[in-house]
């Protein structure tokens, strides 16, 4: 409970803060970039965030904000081959016809909650916003996402925007989401394509109506890719298995009974605190590592009973 309540005063600053900044923005530019399909184009991201490569084979840029204490907002470009030798109306063409699946461009483990189709100058696109959820490392991790999809020439250009943060913590991603609405919006619409003629790009296959067969999406959510947040998720750890778990025995006997626990009181209570606790873990997603549990049950047994063997020792003294 303690942790819970530090969390949302956190946040709630956080979310105050997002609100308030300025959108004071940086180009960043995709020409010449080898991941870039030889697109000469630029974005805009907010000056304060962090520019670093995209590690998927697809994700030119992605850009993060750094200032947040617990949830982690990210923005990335990537770029890959969509559709053959087609013309923009043909592509729209697809895109309006009932075999077009939105979800196609939704990776696993996510829900699509908006689709809608835009376009950018005479070229087709088209918006998603979906949520991802998914364990790494035994943590549950939520995320909520807008993509802006735009097919160009043969290319399809992606500028995604995610705030991800734990699962527990599910509310604050959705408002933080909101409150950062016109900053992901801002950089959804920053894209600038320096119009040319067509430069020769290396075709990946001859399909003429081949819709896109990768999901450069499923790279741009790495939660533990954060070292804050992997910090905070191994403090908060910590915290729950051996500060509660060492804490509750200790409150029993020291304060609510007063005395040592005699068995086989002790072993019971001691028990149930386990049992109860690795429910809590598993709900937190926490699938069967609960080794270090057991050394806390047995550490509450020996702390419930703390005073046993001294007082044995002083009747034996008097006699």
């Amino acid at each position: 409970m303690m942790l819970r309540i530090l969390i949302l005063f956190v946040l709630f600053f956080a979310n105050i803060a997002s609100a308030n900044e300025q959108l004071n923005v940086t180009t960043y530019s995709l020409t010449n970039h080898p991941k870039a399909r030889k697109l000469d184009a630029s974005v805009d991201y907010p000056s304060t965030w962090v520019a670093s490569e995209g590690q998927h084979e697809h994700i030119v840029q992605m850009f993060y904000d750094n200032t947040q204490p617990l949830l982690k907002r990210h923005c990335g470009v990537a770029v890959g081959f969509a559709f053959s030798n087609l013309s923009p109306q043909q592509i729209k063409e697809i895109i309006d016809s009932n075999s077009f699946n939105f979800e196609d461009y939704v990776p696993k483990n996510s829900t699509l909650l908006h689709a809608q189709k835009v376009s950018y100058k005479d070229h087709p696109g088209f918006l998603i916003e979906y949520t991802t959820k998914l364990y790494k490392q035994g943590v549950p991790f939520t995320s909520k996402t807008v993509a802006h999809n735009i097919f160009y020439r043969d290319n399809l250009i992606q500028l995604l925007c995610s705030v991800t943060g734990l699962s527990i913590d599910e509310d604050e991603i959705y408002k933080m989401f909101s409150s950062s609405k016109t900053i992901f919006d801002n950089f959804g619409n920053s894209l600038v394509i320096n119009e040319k003629e067509e430069l020769p790009v290396e075709l990946e296959q001859d399909n003429q109506q081949s819709t896109v067969t990768y999901h450069p999406v499923d790279a741009l959510f790495e939660p533990t890719a954060d070292k804050k947040m992997a910090i905070f998720i191994l403090l908060s750890g910590l915290f729950y298995t051996w500060g509660i778990g060492l804490f509750i025995p200790y409150f029993i006997r020291r304060k609510l009974v007063k005395k040592p626990l005699k068995e086989p009181m002790a072993t019971i209570v001691a028990i149930t605190q386990g049992i109860i606790m690795v429910i809590i873990s598993e709900l937190l997603g926490n699938h069967g590592k609960h080794f270090a549990l057991v050394l806390v049950a047995l550490a509450a047994r020996a702390i419930l009973k703390q005073g046993n063997k001294l007082k044995k020792e002083k009747r034996g003294g008097k006699k």
